[in-house]
Formats: structure tokens, sequence, C-alpha cells
């Protein structure tokens, strides 16, 4: 869903990590699910990044599926 939300606003990972605070390999492995994502970190730093404080659902949905992996 990561990736779908990333190229839905037209950013690269490179862009995304520097929005973020991640390197472009960070934004890579949560995109091909090796690296777990934060719940908080999602919310407080991607959330915002992704344009996704305007859409509520697209928000929940991704917190939710970050909290089921942990």
């Amino acid at each position: 869903m990561l990736k779908y939300l990333r190229r839905r606003v037209g950013l690269t990972q490179s862009d995304l990590g520097l929005a973020v605070g991640y390197s472009e390999a960070q934004i890579s492995r949560l995109e091909h699910n090796h690296r777990l994502p934060e719940w908080s970190i999602l919310e407080a730093r991607f959330v915002p990044a992704l344009g996704l404080d305007t859409e509520p659902d697209l928000a929940e949905r991704l917190l939710a599926l970050a909290r089921q992996t942990h």
C-alpha cells in the first residue's frame, strides 16, 4: 500500500525518504515488506508526507495495516 500511496502523489522513494527522514533503501524495504513500519512514525511523518491528513480513510487503512504487523 505504501508504494501505491507514494506513487499516487508523484514521489520517488528518494523524495519520500527525504520527507520522512529515511533513506531510499529503507523506503524500499518498507514497500517490499522486508522491514516492519513503526505505527507512530507512519502517523507522524508518512501521513503528512503522503498528503493523507486530508484523507482520513486512507490514513487509517495505512495505520491499521501497520498495527497488524506488530
